[in-house]
């Protein structure tokens, strides 16, 4: 009720027209598909450029999605990503083992799918002079057989600037580096509020046993992390034993020719005086064979070495001068074991054929590089076990200076995680704790200091993982934002040797495998939150995996873009044609049989639709695609033949197919959907829709009067003028029936319910696809 003045003077009631919306916004696309780092499910954000995807959805996306680049580089306004689910999908991986072929190291796509069974890796190692010792590490990722990334100078040392896991997960756009036995395990949480430990350093440490007895003890002579990349193997040595001469002259020493426990079988018998022996060699056969005597005189041991140089169970090595003494009968030979000294990427030196653990001992105690000693109270006269009981790395050594150890929550015999003070950092006074994260299966890291007993928190990183390929990487968010902490991922020496072994050619990956067909109906009816989405695609990597039902998928998307159109938010969705069929035109059309719909546009070849997609981001809706040209196409195109073209173009087909033309490079040949009616028309249509929407929309409880119902009318009217003077809406062919009608009218009973109703018309502009021109010839 307008206010009734009692003092003169004058009142003024201000009423607003309802005001006009913006245009509507086209060539938005929604892509469904696999990509490196998914977000939470139903979290749909937009990008432009390939260099918001990569940051956003990580560098791999461009591998297991690349019908989104496509789309970019062809210009599409706007894409709204739905990733599916990967939980459900494998990514592919590859195990690199060692020389002893234990797994070292863990290699896996950065994406789930079948894409990344195209991936190989490639090891090539760095020889020191010896030919023995591997200095460092290459590490070459192929896709399809050709080499993308190339990692040199690798180390396996998480102190390094180098090392193996730290590079391949820092720079790495393709796989990812994970240790086998520890995976992504996370630290172990703990309320308590811990400290660094600031110690000495300390040096490695290792033993050599007998069965549950340690023999030999052995300390690496410099303190240090450095200690911890050395290494002690004991293998089975050549049977030997010696043969002095009188007087305990240094004379020979006989050796079987091949390593083992065998050669215990063989024995050695001499007889003669010092003028002139006789030897007898029994092998483990039983043979015997005699060297010496009237027809072969061995009166000086070079003469001895000789005649049995070419003996085919044992070898002769001259010690001495003087001819050894006659044993009581043949001698057999005793067992001996040999010990290897490795340092990784330095030496390796091979200590062979030592009889006891007192020489060995004193071998290795000869080494610069250790300190060895006889265990107390162990019987020097024994030998350490062979093979795995004394394969294996010293440990225990550590630089100086404050750091933290973290066991693992399933490991926790194991350090999963090493905490340093950052650069500047007070480490004295440095406190933290390692909580359970906000979501499930993350920790989180709290960074303080106590002031007086009072813990003080200054820093907090939530949800972090052990996972290098998460964008919540612990390393890599402390490194990024905390004045306090680092972090470095560690990993488990196996064995007596941890470097992968060389390889002539890429090792291929296996078992990526697609999320289920649950999974991507999800992500493409997460779409439906995105009203301005008018264009959809699915990235289907190729249609390689045989568990996915990829025509399913195409289907799904084809009845999310009827559905939508039925709420006022029409769409168009693309697909493309089974790259495994592609050739096979009938098999073309009968995929087309499948999908074929008003709302679908069937791609020929597989993996061009994000291209097309692309295409028709960028031209007005009313624009045809028809012999435009693409800018960018990832897919190989197919030489389709013209009688191939007229099966597909035709009305049996209704295929858009990209093809490459002379003079014009690679084209849309036909613009059409599955239904054969004409992209730009339905997208014109499309828009006509979309606009009436929004300008109705402002009306919505508005007074259904007279000048409502005008204001209205007018609304659609000027907003289909301009789309006449644009070039989308056109007269009739003679000019006499406008490009538009727009009637607003309503029943009483209409009145009374709150309806109004608009009857619209539009004559959306077709393309010229066919031009038929009539020559005459005059004479």
């Amino acid at each position: 009720m307008a206010r009734v003045l009692v003092v003169p003077g004058v009142s003024v009631e201000t009423r607003f027209d309802v005001p006009p919306p913006l245009p509507s916004r086209s060539g938005i696309l929604g892509a469904v598909g696999v990509v490196d780092r998914a977000p939470p499910p139903g979290e749909l954000t937009g990008i432009t450029t390939s260099t918001e995807l990569f940051e956003r959805f990580g560098p791999a996306s461009r591998y297991s999605f690349p019908e989104l680049l496509d789309a970019i580089a062809n210009g599409v306004s706007e894409v709204f990503v739905s990733a599916v689910d990967p939980r459900s999908g494998a990514p592919a991986e590859l195990t690199l083992r060692d020389d002893e072929n234990q797994p070292v190291a863990l290699l896996r796509a950065r994406a789930v799918g079948p894409w990344g069974n195209d991936l190989g890796a490639r090891v090539v190692r760095t020889m020191a002079e010896d030919g023995v010792t591997v200095r460092r590490l290459s590490l070459e990722i192929a896709l399809r057989g050709t080499p993308v990334e190339r990692f040199d100078s690798l180390v396996f040392d998480a102190t390094q600037e180098r090392d193996f896991f730290a590079t391949i997960n820092r720079e790495s756009t393709l796989v990812v580096a994970i240790d086998p036995d520890l995976m992504t395990d996370l630290p172990a949480t703990d309320a308590d509020v811990v400290a660094f430990t600031d110690s000495a350093a300390q040096p490695a440490r290792g033993r050599l046993a007998a069965g549950n007895d340690t023999l030999v003890n052995v300390t690496a002579a410099q303190p240090g992390g450095r200690g911890n990349r050395a290494s002690l193997r004991v293998a089975a040595g050549h049977a030997s034993r010696s043969f002095p001469g009188a007087a305990d002259a240094p004379s020979i020493r006989v050796s079987a020719r091949e390593a083992g426990d065998a050669g215990t079988a063989i024995s050695f018998g001499i007889t003669g005086d010092a003028a002139a022996v006789t030897v007898q060699v029994q092998d483990g056969a039983g043979n015997v064979r005699t060297y010496g005597g009237a027809g072969q005189v061995l009166d000086s041991v070079a003469a001895l070495v000789a005649a049995l140089s070419a003996d085919p169970a044992v070898r002769v090595v001259r010690l001495g001068d003087v001819l050894p003494a006659a044993t009581a009968g043949r001698q057999p030979l005793l067992r001996t074991v040999s010990v290897t000294f490795a340092e990784e990427g330095a030496a390796t030196t091979e200590l062979a054929d030592l009889e006891s653990a007192t020489a060995i001992a004193a071998a290795l105690d000869a080494l610069p590089q250790l300190v060895a000693a006889l265990a107390p109270g162990a019987d020097g006269t024994r030998l350490p076990d062979v093979g795995a009981p004394n394969a294996r790395f010293l440990d225990g050594g550590r630089d100086a200076g404050p750091a933290r150890a973290c066991a693992g929550q399933d490991n926790p015999a194991a350090t999963v995680l090493e905490l340093r003070p950052a650069p500047g950092a007070d480490a004295a006074a440095a406190r933290f704790r390692v909580l359970a994260g906000t979501t499930a299966g993350t920790v989180r890291i709290s960074v303080g200091r106590l002031d007086a007993g009072v813990y003080a928190e200054q820093e907090s990183f939530d949800n972090l993982t052990m996972d290098p390929d998460d964008p919540r990487y612990l390393p890599a968010v402390l490194a990024a934002g905390s004045n306090v902490l680092r972090a470095a991922d560690t990993f488990l020496r196996r064995g007596a040797s941890h470097l992968p072994t060389g390889s002539l050619a890429p090792q291929r990956f296996t078992g990526g495998a697609m999320p289920s067909l649950a999974a991507w109906q999800n992500a493409t009816d997460a779409l439906a939150g995105v009203p301005d989405v008018d264009l959809v695609m699915a990235g289907l990597q190729g249609w390689r995996d045989p568990a996915l039902d990829h025509a399913a998928v195409q289907t799904a998307l084809g009845a999310h873009a009827a559905q939508q159109a039925e709420l006022a938010r029409p769409r168009i969705a693309l697909g493309g044609v089974n790259p495994a069929t592609q050739r096979d035109t009938s098999a073309i059309l009968s995929q087309a049989a499948i999908v074929a719909g008003r709302r679908f546009v069937l791609v020929a070849p597989g993996g061009a639709e994000g291209a097309v997609a692309g295409l028709l981001g960028r031209l007005d809706v009313f624009q045809s695609p028809t012999f435009k040209t693409l800018g960018s196409l990832s897919a190989a195109l197919v030489p389709y033949t013209d009688s191939d073209l007229n099966r597909l173009v035709g009305p049996d087909g209704n295929v858009c197919v990209v093809t490459s033309r002379r003079g014009r490079g690679t084209i849309v040949v036909k613009g059409i959907a599955a239904d054969g009616f004409q992209i730009s028309v339905l997208r014109t249509a499309d828009r006509c829709v979309r606009e009436v929407s929004k300008i109705a929309d402002r009306f919505i409880g508005q007074l259904n009067n007279s000048e409502q119902r005008g204001a209205l009318r007018q609304m659609i009217v000027d907003t289909f003028t301009q789309m006449e003077r644009d070039g989308a809406l056109v007269r009739s062919m003679d000019g006499k029936d406008p490009a538009f009608l727009v009637e607003v009218y309503g029943s009483q009973t209409d009145f009374a319910a709150g309806i109004l109703r608009v009857d619209i018309a539009v004559r959306p502009v077709r393309a010229i696809d066919y031009v038929y021109a009539t020559i005459r010839v005059r004479n």
